[in-house]
């Protein structure tokens, strides 16, 4: 993965063209993580390189219109969730 190096366009890339960063897949969706810290997040983590595996399943969620968006406001938290 990128010289085995997170990057901030690592994160922010969407390699398995699910429209989840892969940030988001791991549980950092502030693409602010770090060796030795835990991730912002540890629920919905998926795998990036599998675009079958996603944060929430659409069975999952309550929102008929804009299900990313939605899915992706309950990871990040009310106010975005990053420091």
């Amino acid at each position: 993965a990128e010289g085995k190096e997170w990057t901030q366009a690592l994160c922010r890339a969407d390699t398995d063209g699910d429209g989840w960063t892969n940030g988001e897949e791991l549980g950092d969706p502030c693409c602010c993580w770090s060796m030795g810290l835990a991730p912002h997040q540890f629920l919905h983590i998926s795998h990036p390189a599998d675009p079958e595996s996603v944060p929430l399943r659409e069975k999952e969620l309550a929102f008929d219109g804009g299900r990313i968006a939605a899915a992706k406001q309950l990871i990040k938290g009310p106010e975005g969730g990053c420091p």
